[in-house]
């Protein structure tokens, strides 16, 4: 049992110094924003045509018997 504490303790303080490392980072560390500018290349755009829809179909003349 004390290796089973032991080892508890040890994964208890090594999850304290992660945490802490990250309240450090979030607390300190201020992030400086700009602007990001990425160029797309024309091919990987999903390309739609607009075309105008085809014309109505035209009725066939009647046929005489």
């Amino acid at each position: 049992m004390p290796t089973l504490t032991r080892i508890l303790a040890l994964l208890a303080v090594i999850a304290a110094i992660a945490y802490g490392a990250m309240l450090a980072l979030a607390s300190f560390v201020e992030p400086t924003p700009h602007q990001i500018t990425v160029e797309i290349p024309a091919s990987k755009i999903r390309q739609t045509v607009i075309a105008p829809p085809p014309p109505p179909p035209v009725a066939a003349p009647a046929q005489e018997d």
